[in-house]
């Protein structure tokens, strides 16, 4: 991008410059491709999102199944009805079925405020703030700190949506149809009436924001592992000399694949389990609710939104006068773990394995040189 809206210093003694004279018509044009990207984006991953979200906040005790339970075969095993609501596919489908298309773009304003702010706010004021710690460091220092704080940096930002994030998960898994124009009614129906008095305390239900650093925290530690394993097995210049068949070569490709696919497989389940985890928290109203449904929640405050299904839901939501709230995160995975089993901590594990795959694939492409 040829257009700066921060200080830079090039080689000289400067500390202030000022930036390239800025080009209206070519940015004008960035923005708008910018946006329309956007768009396009948001438009093909709102419903593969939503229908993850709803899949990892499924609620699927254990139970003893009797024969006439509707959720069941006859030998024990789980149903149609079970198995839409624990296979990703099934669970896409099921959404489609029982809310249309308005259901699977649920969520979709959330996430346009979230990019909208991170894009106009967020951005520039971190870009800002890694400068001015780079520049104040290098002249007493000698030493550039600017990008050693950018990771905590980045951490914060993180945590300052997570209320906007616990508002999208509500969202997407709520079997109210809100209103996209109308956020009264839409916080209203989703949040409780002490989170509506005072919304900062959404950053205090319980594991949230351990979970939201836990899960930018692993992909940090782990490329930087992944890195350096390289680096030791310098994989790129080993078959240099030898045309690529000695032995010694075949072994650190072997190695470099097998601690690679492990790396790999312990990052996807960590961000998997954190994910889950993070989503079952942030359904949890602060403080914990009294009555048996959100209808009847909805009754008592006097909000009039129409259910998707008066016969269906789309998912089941653990709910606290049924079950003891989540106290922490620990607690969540133990309760997780006990009440559903192993299984429902890894839903969709492979779709996050393939997000983190380029995080390890692409270091292993050998450099093009022209």
């Amino acid at each position: 991008m040829s257009v700066s809206i921060l200080p830079y210093r090039p080689s000289g003694s400067s500390f202030w410059v000022a930036a390239p004279p800025l080009q209206p018509g070519r940015f004008a044009l960035q923005v708008v491709a910018t946006s329309a990207s956007g768009v396009v984006f948001l438009a093909l991953v709102t419903p593969l999102v939503g229908a993850l979200v709803r899949l990892r906040a499924n609620y699927a005790p254990r139970r003893v199944q009797l024969p006439t339970d509707a959720s069941a075969t006859e030998e024990g095993e789980p149903g149609p009805v079970a198995r839409g609501r624990t296979s990703y596919f099934g669970m896409l489908k099921r959404v489609h079925r029982i809310e249309g298309w308005a259901g699977m773009y649920k969520g979709i304003m959330p996430s346009i405020i979230e990019s909208v702010l991170s894009i106009v706010l967020v951005a520039p004021i971190l870009s800002l703030a890694i400068t001015l710690i780079d520049r104040i460091s290098t002249y007493p220092l000698n030493f550039h700190l600017g990008p050693t704080f950018a990771p905590f940096l980045v951490l914060i930002a993180v945590c300052l949506f997570v209320p906007l994030d616990i508002i999208k998960t509500r969202v997407i898994t709520t079997p109210y149809k809100l209103p996209a124009f109308e956020p009264a009614v839409a916080l209203r129906t989703i949040l409780s009436p002490s989170e509506r008095a005072r919304p900062a305390r959404l950053y205090a239900l319980p594991g949230v924001i351990a979970a939201t650093l836990l899960e930018n925290v692993v992909p940090l530690v782990m490329y930087p592992i992944w890195l350096v394993i390289l680096q030791l097995l310098d994989i790129h210049h080993a078959g240099a000399g030898a045309g690529g068949r000695s032995v010694l070569i075949i072994l650190r490709y072997t190695a470099c694949y097998f601690v690679g696919f492990w790396l790999l497989a312990f990052t996807a389940t960590a961000l998997t389990v954190l994910n889950v985890l993070k989503i079952r928290l942030s359904l949890q109203r602060f403080p914990a609710p009294a009555p048996a449904s959100d209808s009847e929640v909805d009754t008592e405050e006097g909000v009039d939104v129409a259910l998707y299904s008066a016969t269906e839901d789309v998912l089941e939501v653990r709910t606290e006068s049924d079950h003891a709230q989540y106290t922490s995160l620990k607690d969540a995975y133990r309760s997780v773990l006990a009440e559903e089993g192993a299984r429902a901590l890894l839903r969709g594990w492979w779709i996050t394995a393939l997000s983190v795959a380029p995080m390890f694939v692409l270091p292993l492409i050998p450099p093009l040189n022209f």
